[in-house]
């Protein structure tokens, strides 16, 4: 199982907190971070040293800025 790290800055307090987990793939743990955050909170998921999802979570909808297959598609173009 892929190691991931979730990555939430607060927003009332602005403190980072880092949590690792093991899921079965992106989309999982993307939806760990989601269950994670609280309204407010910047999100980042990573895989290693890729960064596949940040968002910024508006109460009850978010933002996102994802990056989930960025590397295909810039391996398809080289």
């Amino acid at each position: 199982m892929p190691s991931y790290d979730i990555r939430l800055r607060k927003r009332r307090d602005g403190a980072k907190l880092i949590y690792r987990i093991n899921e079965t793939n992106d989309l999982a743990a993307i939806c760990a971070a989601r269950n994670a955050a609280e309204s407010g909170d910047t999100v980042e998921v990573w895989r290693g040293m890729q960064c596949i999802y940040v968002a910024q979570e508006h109460g009850g909808f978010s933002m996102p800025w994802s990056l989930v297959g960025l590397s295909a598609s810039m391996r398809s173009n080289a």
